[in-house]
């Protein structure tokens, strides 16, 4: 362009010269015919170099963008930074369409014009061969975009299920743990039964005051009567203080199974052998003095 410039001072110059010295017009009109075609030219030459600056611009922050774009992509978790990048790279790809149409009509242009540029030919192929490949590379990263989405929605779907499962063993913990504690609040209950046992000391009169004795000898231990009883655990009941002086036991429990010890308080029965003691029933009364 610097050459088409320096033309034109040089043809303006032989025009003045040929003006001022000869006078003759039909060279004066050819030269300003030439002037007039360097001009014309020099501008389209000029308007051409302007759209391929502006698309060089364009495309070298394309560039710029997709690379930033291609390392966000390798870290981005979120499913809302996935669709900007997707909205991003949609809107990179659309100016890459954009430059390749403005590349195409400028390419046309050249190749209608009378006088090739061949410089400015090869920099619009250049920028074509760029275009292309910037294209091509947005096109792989939505595919990676798309395998990252596959990916993740299938650790999602393994997730949920995961936890649907996780959720399904802990309700069906929970009704074995409830269960298990119903089953021993039963046994605990069935234990502590087993186990239970009634006795009542009294002088006759007391005795028979509670229902217990009748006449002079006989014992009321029916369920009916079990208010009139005191109760306790026969694993941890092995001696009661009597409260007064030992008289007789009028149920039936062996007499080498328990003892006899006085104290000042009165006397304590001391059971000696439990499963013997309470064998033949699990009712104990005592008459004291």
């Amino acid at each position: 362009m610097n050459k088409s410039f320096f033309s034109i001072v040089i043809i303006s110059s032989l025009l003045l010269i040929l003006n001022i010295s000869c006078g003759h017009q039909e060279q004066i009109d050819r030269l300003q015919y030439q002037i007039d075609s360097l001009k014309q030219a020099k501008s389209e030459s000029d308007s051409s170099l302007s759209v391929i600056t502006s698309t060089m611009l364009d495309i070298e922050e394309t560039i710029s963008s997709i690379k930033e774009k291609r390392g966000i992509i390798s870290i981005t978790k979120g499913d809302s930074n996935k669709r900007k990048i997707k909205d991003d790279l949609e809107a990179l790809d659309k100016r890459l369409q954009d430059d390749k149409q403005r590349l195409s009509r400028l390419q046309s242009l050249l190749n209608s014009s009378n006088k090739k540029n061949t410089e400015l030919m090869a920099m619009v192929e250049s920028l074509q061969s760029q275009v292309a490949q910037q294209s091509a590379e947005i096109a792989q990263l939505n595919e990676q975009l798309s395998l990252q989405n596959a990916t993740i929605a299938q650790q999602t779907k393994q997730i949920s299920t995961l936890e649907s499962d996780l959720s399904t063993s802990q309700a069906q913990a929970a009704q074995a743990s409830q269960l298990a504690q119903e089953t021993k609040s039963q046994l605990d209950a069935t234990t502590e039964e087993m186990n239970r046992v009634y006795f009542a000391i009294g002088t006759r009169s007391e005795l028979k005051n509670k229902g217990i004795m009748k006449g002079l000898s006989k014992v009321d231990i029916s369920q009916s009567n079990r208010a009139s009883f005191e109760t306790a655990d026969k694993t941890t009941f092995t001696r009661v203080n009597l409260g007064g002086v030992f008289k007789k036991i009028l149920t039936d429990q062996p007499e080498n199974s328990y003892e006899i010890e006085e104290s000042e308080d009165g006397d304590v029965l001391v059971i000696t052998n439990k499963a013997a003691f309470w064998q033949r029933s699990s009712y104990l009364v005592v008459r004291i003095k």
